[in-house]
């Protein structure tokens, strides 16, 4: 089973269809909303360095953006 996050803003459509891409592929993530009021989301995001939203950790790897052949290669598929 491999580890998922996806970092997300509400106003992100790019973030919405790679929800949706995992979603429809049953593939499980936890998602963190950047523009939330959880303070810790912010810290953590920022602090690692990343800038835009979607950022996708799979296994370890960071993918910036919507991009399905990178997801599935980090997913061994």
């Amino acid at each position: 089973m491999s580890d998922v996050i996806i970092y997300s803003a509400s106003w992100c459509v790019p973030c919405q269809t790679a929800k949706k891409w995992f979603d429809n592929k049953g593939i499980s993530y936890v998602e963190k909303q950047v523009d939330s009021d959880d303070t810790s989301i912010i810290k953590e995001f920022t602090e690692a360095g990343y800038m835009a939203t979607p950022t996708i950790i799979i296994n370890d790897q960071v993918i910036v953006g919507h991009n399905p052949k990178k997801y599935e290669k980090a997913l061994a598929m």
